[in-house]
């Protein structure tokens, strides 16, 4: 918080009654982190006479918190502590900057943990693109740190959280297992020696440092050593191991603040609870043994309430322990509030832990964005009395040199790395962590300095465009960062976890207009469009398509708009003010193109419910707009950045996704009412079907009377038609099982290829060959991540359904091991549990039936079914779709 005081001879620094005395400025407080608030007074002050200005602590103040008072001949600056110092110093050089004038001020932190997250980019990471771990050479740099931490300590950051899966085999030497080093022994000198200059280059800056981790992982030459997997393996001698790296990691370096873990996205066969005896029986029990207490965050991922509680009652661990639990899913640009799987995270804190708002960026890496109005509201949300504070990042993207400009795009260029070129973005949410009630007026004085008259319009061009990420994304909601990318209307995952039912999705990157009608929204505030079209009347009213469309044009005009106005008056900064326009013209029009591309979704679906043709013609004119507006986004970005990788989502521009826009057009153009009544037109649809009918009062019917054979209809033999206007197909054949030899698919790629078994009768098989340049097996790939809907690894084949229903899919497989299996993608659906996997007590090597752990809901007529795998020497001879319930049996292996 932060208060003014207006009396006489605070207000204003008048250099005319000052201009005779020189500027004195005494720091009282030792260390370099007062230290390096005062640099920044005596660069702010440059030739002006300020009189005798004088940094200061005392104890009347909270820490971190500061003051700034006029006093006779000068200033004082008094800070709680040595951070409340260097606050007060970089706040006072900050109104000199900007205005030459120095009010009084008090403030102090609105929430006390404000940290950064960066995912370390060297092997062993993970969670990282091919293209970022092959261009890290600047993470050795001590001159991109400087850079990077002075930015973090001007915006009032006061962590920085280092995550890596097992980062110790390149960190530490650890004495009782010296067999667990990854690289030579001079190079490892060389990291510990960068590693202790850049914790005390973080901590001479006020910046707490924490190594952030996830189980269960091992180094590889560990690994290697002992004959045990790298990861996803317990025994009490990787318990041990895990136990002395982290001794071994605090004796290295004695000024890392804290540490962290996961509950294991590597310990699957744990229970809960076992998880967390796991944790306990390591992290906790080595940082016990320590001569200090060392802060402790606890990432909730993948554990249970209950059980983490009860584990932290019983080991009691005498230092601060921080729940890391996500604010919004993967997706920290949606709501200002909170949305969180399970609300006993919440309530079972008091007293056992406090909370660290995980706000995971992984949606805004390429273009420019800042709306204070978003994160003052979702700041005030996070504040409690058990919250801790904030951890901000992003699992995808690292804040690295920019390298994606075009080379004509680099003569604009006169920054060097990401996380300069967002500077507004990493100032709001660092500054507003530390005082929420922050004025607007401080970043506009920052765009006026950078830009002139040009600030005023720039600065809320990028305020208005910053609107548009966390609308779109929080109406048309999707959990993880798989699922959605809003820069580029992507994303191929399908989680949609705390929804009652999944969202639909094709298995292919770009969301066409289909997914946009069966999506749901982040909360119940919004409608979505199967609500719209059933015209729910709820209290107070939900916000629904129409309306969200109209605010996500608006902010997209006005972009455009200020942007254009903003172009005639910039005075300065024109280098930056290049590249801002054009990223602020790409927004604009992303924004028109969402508007239009909601408003085709919901009169779409008006149609396909049985409201009339003309809905259909508004659906397809709306998507025509939507295409313009995409030509726009394309136009300011295909000569201004170059297509890169971003993880996830494979190499990304917007231009390579001009025809999907293109083709919602003719999704709309060619689709058909929906059957009356129906539930099972195509997969995946089969749960929001059902949902919508029960919204508009339609009753499911009766399955349509069946249609005789094929072979009944070639002998001339004849059924009674179904009922004029009944939504009934032609007469068609009784549901009856559908059997599929790997031999008829219509399509395969490698490194799927037909096989034959000779000691099965010669049987054909689809298998997973030798592995190509195509499909690289995990050992070769520094992240293990693949495009999950790349054609790659693929058998497609065409069926015929003679019957509405549900239907169990069963295969015949051959398994050379427990990992891996086949995924099955029916009407390409990206659905969970389509998975064919080796059962548990099954024979390996050996031709044995498997089935889908849920049904698969069609209609009849004609599939496709798309056969996915990569795991090497894995086979499927066959595989068979049979009505359910049935007593039929599934394939014999014979």
């Amino acid at each position: 918080m932060s208060h003014y005081f207006p009396f006489a001879g605070s207000t204003l620094l008048l250099l005319a009654l000052t201009a005779n005395a020189a500027t004195e400025l005494t720091n009282q407080v030792p260390g370099p982190v007062s230290e390096f608030g005062a640099d920044a007074i005596r660069s702010a002050a440059g030739g002006l006479s300020l009189g005798r200005v004088v940094i200061s602590v005392t104890k009347d103040l909270k820490p971190e918190a500061f003051r700034i008072r006029a006093i006779a001949g000068g200033y004082a600056i008094t800070g709680g502590d040595a951070r409340g110092a260097m606050y007060g110093a970089l706040d006072f050089a900050e109104q000199l900057e900007l205005s030459s004038r120095v009010r009084d001020k008090e403030e102090q932190a609105s929430l006390p943990v404000r940290a950064l997250k960066f995912n370390v980019p060297l092997p062993g990471t993970g969670y990282l693109s091919e293209e970022d771990l092959a261009n890290n050479q600047w993470f050795w740099s001590l001159d991109y740190w400087r850079k990077f931490l002075d930015m973090a300590a001007r915006n009032r950051y006061n962590a920085i959280t280092f995550w890596s899966a097992h980062p110790y085999g390149r960190m530490v030497r650890v004495p009782k297992y010296p067999e667990a080093t990854d690289v030579p022994a001079a190079e490892l000198d060389r990291n510990i020696a960068f590693f202790r200059q850049l914790f005390q280059m973080a901590a001479d800056r006020g910046l707490d440092t924490y190594l952030v981790t996830w189980n269960i992982h091992v180094s590889r030459a560990f690994a290697q050593q002992h004959q045990v997997p790298a990861a996803g393996f317990d025994s009490p001698l990787i318990r041990d191991y895990q136990r002395e790296a982290i001794k071994a990691l605090f004796a290295t370096y004695p000024m890392l603040t804290g540490l962290g873990t996961t509950a294991g996205e590597r310990m699957d066969p744990m229970t809960a609870k076992q998880k967390m005896d796991w944790i306990a029986d390591t992290y906790l029990a080595a940082l016990k043994q320590l001569a200090r207490p060392v802060p402790f965050i606890l990432r909730y991922w993948q554990a249970e309430p209950e059980p983490l509680a009860a584990m932290l009652a019983s080991a009691n661990y005498p230092g601060p322990v921080y729940l890391d639990i996500k604010f919004n899913g993967e997706h920290m640009y949606s709501s200002a509030e909170p949305h969180v799987l399970d609300p006993k995270w919440v309530a079972l804190a008091h007293g056992r832990y406090r909370l660290l708002w995980h706000l995971r960026n992984d949606d805004l890496f390429i273009l420019r964005w800042g709306d204070p109005d978003f994160v003052r509201e979702t700041v005030r949300h996070m504040a409690g009395p058990d919250t801790a504070g904030f951890v901000e990042g992003s699992e995808v993207d690292v804040p690295g040199p920019d390298r994606i400009h075009t080379e004509a795009a680099k003569a604009h260029l006169d920054w060097q790395y990401k996380f300069e070129k967002h500077w507004f973005r990493y100032m709001l949410w660092g500054r507003m962590g530390y005082n929420a009630a922050e004025p607007d007026a401080t970043w506009l004085g920052h765009f006026r300095r950078r830009f002139g008259a040009a600030g005023d319009d720039l600065y809320e061009a990028i305020h208005q465009s910053g609107k548009i990420a966390p609308l779109i994304t929080s109406y048309h909601w999707n959990y993880m960062n798989g699922d959605w990318y809003p820069e580029g209307s992507i994303g191929s995952w399908n989680t949609a976890y705390e929804q009652p039912r999944v969202n639909y999705r094709r298995a292919a990157m770009y969301h066409d207009i289909r997914t946009y009608i069966f999506n749901n929204t982040i909360g119940g505030e919004m409608a979505n469009i199967p609500e719209f079209v059933a015209g729910l009347k709820g209290e107070p009213k939900k916000v629904g398509p129409l309306e969200v469309a109209d605010r996500l044009q608006q902010y997209g005009r006005r972009t455009l708009e200020l942007t254009a106005r903003a172009r005639v008056h910039v005075e300065r900064g024109a280098k930056e003010f290049a590249c801002t326009e054009a990223d602020l013209m790409a927004y604009g029009n992303l924004g028109i193109y969402y508007a239009e591309k909601l408003r085709g979704a919901a009169h779409l679906a008006r149609f396909l419910f049985g409201a009339g043709a003309q809905e259909q013609k508004d659906a397809v004119a709306h998507l025509d707009l939507a295409l313009q507006s995409w030509r726009g986004v394309v136009a300011a970005t295909e000569n201004h950045y170059l297509p890169h990788e971003v993880w996830l989502f494979g190499q990304f521009d917007w231009k390579r996704y001009l025809p999907d826009v293109e083709a919602d057009i003719r999704i709309a153009r060619d689709a058909k009412p929906l059957r009356s009544g129906a539930t099972y037109d195509l997969q995946g649809l089969h749960a929001w079907l059902e949902y919508t009918n029960g919204l508009l009062g339609i009753v499911s019917k009766q399955p349509c009377p069946p249609l005789p054979s094929a072979s009944a209809r070639d002998s001339g033999g004849a059924s009674e038609p179904p009922p004029s206007g009944s939504g009934c197909p032609s007469p068609a054949a009784p549901a009856q099982p559908v059997r599929v030899e790997a031999e008829a698919a219509a399509s395969l790629t490698p490194p799927l290829a037909l096989g034959e078994d000779a000691s099965a009768g010669h049987a054909r098989y689809v298998g997973v060959a030798a592995v190509t340049g195509e499909a690289r097996p995990e050992s070769e790939s520094i992240t293990g991540a693949r495009d999950f809907v790349s054609p790659a690894a693929s058998a497609t084949y065409r069926i015929e359904i003679p019957a509405d229903g549900a239907y169990l899919l069963s295969a015949v497989c051959w398994w050379p091991q427990r990992a891996g299996g086949f995924t099955v993608l029916v009407d390409e659906s990206n659905m969970r549990d389509l998975t064919l996997r080796p059962s548990k007590d099954a024979p390996l090597n050996s031709w044995t039936i498997e089935k889908l752990s849920v049904p698969l809901y069609l209609g009849v007529g004609s599939h496709t079914v798309r056969i996915v795998g990569r795991t090497p020497g894995a086979r499927l001879r066959r595989f068979e779709l049979a009505p359910a319930p049935a007593s039929v049996t599934p394939p014999d292996v014979r």
